[in-house]
């Protein structure tokens, strides 16, 4: 109840200091009036749904935090040893690396989608203009070195994407690999290790349950990085 009440006192402030603000430039604005405040009020409401969409998201992610904190609460009422303590610290790092990694990875596959469809091709950038090119007065030279410059433009950018993709790749491979390592070895130890280390079903569950719900947490960031990078678009 700590968490949530220090989360709800933190939104309370942010939204008072935006009052203040507000309040503050209204009485610094020469001739402001009830209709101009109305007509400004029904702008925000008709662009406002970016931000609802962000205090929305805000909002996910601390029903997120409280979840992921509640369990990891109650697997230490369970009285866990040390090594019970780091085993679940240790997966759940590793299940947020192998998420995070994941979700980059798609990100970056639908930005370079984006980038790649028609209304982000050679002709449609800033990079078809070439000043120099448009100054030569032989059409035909000028035509040419045009088709010169786009081939180059169009490979660079290209080697670059799989550059950034092989990257990405390269790390979400690592990271679930170490992820399902580090749940093999756990199952692993279950049966052979000493009972003091063994961990009961319900500390298991938890585990589980906290590696689940930090998974969750990260795909609901992204999944808004996502809308927000197509509200920009739009």
């Amino acid at each position: 109840m700590n968490f949530i009440g220090n989360k709800l006192h933190e939104l309370d402030n942010q939204l008072k200091q935006y009052q203040a603000e507000f309040n503050q430039k209204i009485n610094s604005f020469q001739g402001y009036t009830l209709k101009l405040q109305q007509l400004i009020e029904t702008y925000i409401q008709q662009n406002l749904s970016s931000y609802r969409m962000e205090i929305e998201h805000k909002i996910e992610l601390i029903h997120y935090d409280y979840h992921i904190q509640a369990l990891k609460l109650e697997y230490y009422q369970q009285k866990p040893n040390e090594y019970q303590k780091q085993l679940m610290k240790q997966l759940c790092c590793s299940k947020y690396e192998q998420e995070i990694t994941k979700q980059e990875f798609d990100l970056l596959q639908q930005q370079i989608n984006y980038y790649n469809s028609p209304c982000q091709s050679f002709e449609c950038s800033s990079l078809s203009q070439s000043e120099l090119i448009n100054s030569i007065r032989d059409s035909n030279i000028r035509q040419e070195l045009l088709n010169q410059y786009k081939k180059i433009a169009v490979q660079s950018r290209l080697d670059i994407f799989n550059l950034y993709m092989k990257s990405a790749k390269s790390q979400m491979d690592e990271c679930k690999k170490k992820f399902d390592a580090d749940m093999k070895k756990l199952w692993h130890d279950q049966h052979s290790s000493s009972d003091n280390e063994k961990l009961s079903p319900l500390m298991f569950n938890l585990i589980e349950q906290r590696c689940n719900k930090i998974g969750d947490r990260i795909r609901c960031i992204y999944i808004f990085k996502v809308k927000s990078i197509c509200v920009k678009h739009n």
